[in-house]
């Protein structure tokens, strides 16, 4: 595996089995509050809803953001900057870019870590060596699995196992190669937008409906999160919408 480029102020020690232990300067905190992030990723289901879970009307941009999490998805917040301010425990503190992403990464439902990866260049087929594991298990098929092109409602299931099992068994790595491709200038979640979700949410999606796979929507504006002990993600304060787009990395066509 080529070595990440990221600047990590964590050590990694080896592990007996050939693993790494994953550490993040975030997990030493309980609660802390962050400064604002410009970039929300949320994925959907498809078609985009276009009513809510009470049974609302979703028409703009505004009635769909932060919505994800009623259909099963987590949301990831992306900053700009390598370095994240934060307050903890009356004092001012700052981590890496690193370890604010990959912070949420390891707490996001399986399907939306599967999507992520997938909407991404994320390459988690090698970590583990194909021959040893071929030998324990004949139908070791990670390249079947990650890939939602054609992929069987089995290799999709076996897909989250895998991913389940990377975060808890190669954390730093995945980690690495997730965060890695989330922030690519090239193929990360930033790239690619295509459509603007303004007051149109039921054009854009009728637009969207013949897409066999769930839908990544990149929202821009000033975000603020927070995170609370036993959190899944983090929790979020106050935002400011600026625009959202729904991200096509050759998924479909319009």
């Amino acid at each position: 595996m080529t070595q990440s480029t990221w600047p990590f102020s964590n050590s990694v020690s080896p592990k007996r089995s050939g693993t790494t232990v994953y550490k993040n300067k975030l997990d030493c905190f309980e609660n802390a509050v962050f400064e604002s992030v410009h970039t929300l990723v949320e994925i959907f289901p498809s078609p985009i809803p276009t009513t809510g879970p009470n049974g609302e009307r979703i028409e703009s941009a505004d009635d769909l953001i932060m919505l994800s999490g009623h259909y099963g998805f987590s949301e990831l917040f992306v900053p700009d900057n390598q370095l994240v301010s934060f307050e903890a425990n009356g004092k001012k503190d700052k981590c890496s870019k690193f370890d604010y992403i990959s912070w949420q990464l390891m707490r996001m439902t399986p399907e939306t870590l599967y999507w992520v990866s997938n909407k991404t260049e994320a390459n988690l087929e090698n970590i583990y060596d194909f021959d040893t594991e071929y030998k324990s298990d004949n139908g070791y098929d990670p390249s079947s699995w990650l890939h939602a092109s054609d992929t069987s409602s089995e290799d999709f299931k076996n897909g989250l196992v895998f991913l389940s099992r990377l975060r808890r068994e190669r954390a730093q790595e995945t980690m690495e190669i997730l965060v890695d491709a989330v922030c690519d200038d090239s193929t990360g979640v930033r790239s690619w937008l295509e459509t603007e979700i303004s007051e149109d949410v039921e054009s854009v999606s009728n637009l969207y409906s013949k897409w066999d796979v769930p839908i990544m929507i990149v929202s821009n504006g000033l975000f603020e999160t927070y995170m609370e002990p036993q959190g899944s993600g983090f929790c979020r304060d106050c935002w400011q919408l600026d625009s959202m787009f729904v991200r096509n990395y050759d998924e479909g066509d319009v």
